[in-house]
């Protein structure tokens, strides 16, 4: 009987042990006066786009191609999750594409499928893909109106 107590004893202060770990961790990435927060606007305009067209990815702090769509006729940024597709890769995407000053994103995994639609005299299959505003003001009717704050520090009051 007490080695089923003893047993029962550890457990539960192990289990208090990753609680309290867990809480300092949580603690210092989101609450802390130096924890960040990301600000991001979903706009309501929408872009169709070859479902082939190729986007930019983030490997290791650096952009395969660039993440501009077309850097003389638009302003937006068009990039790729995969093959992660984890919400930490779109934080790290996201943070990339403001460091370069790039404010309006199209997000490919985001896309909807619309079929068969012609781009360029030949039909392709289609994606919609709705944009982000990451800074300045949305280029859409909807989302939010004025300017997104910058990052900073997360406050609790």
């Amino acid at each position: 009987m007490n080695s089923m107590i003893q047993r029962r004893l550890a457990l539960c202060g192990a289990a208090l042990a990753l609680i309290i770990v867990d809480s300092f961790w949580f603690y210092e990435e989101m609450i802390a006066p130096n924890a960040t927060i990301t600000h991001v606007g979903l706009d309501f305009f929408e872009l169709i786009l070859p479902k082939a067209k190729r986007a930019a990815r983030l490997r290791a702090g650096k952009w395969d191609v660039s993440p501009l769509l077309d850097p003389e006729k638009s302003p937006f940024g068009f990039v790729s999750l995969e093959p992660e597709g984890t919400y930490g890769q779109a934080i790290l995407s996201i943070r990339a594409l403001k460091a370069q000053h790039v404010c309006n994103v199209l997000i490919r995994d985001a896309g909807k499928e619309e079929g068969k639609l012609y781009f360029s005299d030949r039909a392709e299959d289609a994606l919609r893909i709705p944009s982000l505003s990451l800074c300045g003001i949305s280029f859409g009717h909807g989302g939010f109106s004025g300017k997104l704050s910058s990052d900073g520090p997360i406050h609790i009051g």
